[in-house]
């Protein structure tokens, strides 16, 4: 049933069908099955970002050469001041994907 209600969240856009991310909520299917797929993906992506044996430069998407080159601010533009936060960021240099579905 997963596959089905995968395929019919498809979008075509330029002649390339990527599957949605967020797939309709309030069917059956749909939010539990959806983990089953999802956070396999995510755990997969982060298991990725960090092995030390990925090179990204290597090992890219065919998509990464249609991306813009960043618009970058002037190097001498200060900081702003932040407001303080109340959760705990970790330092992670690799990066780091999650997950969340809410139903």
């Amino acid at each position: 049933m997963l596959g089905n209600t995968a395929a019919k969240c498809i979008i075509i856009v330029d002649k390339t069908e990527p599957l949605g991310l967020h797939l309709t909520f309030g069917g059956s299917p749909c939010p539990s099955e959806w983990c089953v797929t999802s956070e396999p993906i995510t755990e997969l992506t982060n298991d990725i970002l960090h092995a030390k044996e990925w090179d990204p430069i290597m090992h890219c998407s065919l998509h990464a050469t249609k991306l813009l080159e960043p618009i970058l601010l002037p190097t001498d533009t200060p900081f702003g001041i932040a407001m303080s936060i109340n959760i705990q960021i970790p330092d992670d240099d690799m990066g780091q994907a999650n997950d969340f579905i809410d139903d």
